[in-house]
């Protein structure tokens, strides 16, 4: 399995970065200009059990995207799974801290394994390792600007 961190101080209150972030209306905003998304079921209350339908579009290629809130406490942090789409498996994990100033430090940690055995392997070190890093990167970087 393989996993991928990163993380941004944010000039903005736990409470404001994590509401902005995990409102699904914002989603398709934060994502890479070359992903498009599409909310089909997405519930406004933020709660464990939550299942979030999306269909997610890159270079011309669309997949139905199935998430499921696994562990939430406000303001702090929020896991969720994939349970239908692109990867054989994927939890990721938003965890927002206090810094001092009033900022707030967002960490996304995902794990995630690709279906395919060892060619999913090969592309993982190959390609998608980094473009999912980029694609986190870029999310961070849309809020920040957000918050600016």
């Amino acid at each position: 399995m393989s996993q991928i961190k990163c993380s941004r101080p944010i000039s903005a209150s736990k409470q404001q970065v994590f509401d902005y972030m995990l409102n699904p209306k914002n989603w398709p905003d934060l994502m890479h200009h070359d992903i498009e998304v599409e909310l089909i079921v997405a519930p406004e209350v933020l709660q464990v059990g939550n299942i979030y339908k999306l269909n997610m579009s890159r270079y011309g290629f669309s997949q139905p995207v199935e998430l499921t809130i696994l562990s939430c406490q406000s303001n702090s942090t929020v896991t969720y799974k994939q349970t239908h789409g692109l990867f054989r498996k994927w939890n990721h994990t938003q965890n927002f801290e206090d810094l001092e100033g009033g900022e707030t430090l967002v960490t996304d940690i995902v794990e995630y394994s690709l279906p395919m055995g060892v060619l999913g392997h090969l592309l993982d070190d190959l390609l998608i390792r980094e473009d999912m890093k980029r694609i986190l990167e870029h999310r961070l970087d849309v809020v920040v600007s957000h918050f600016s």
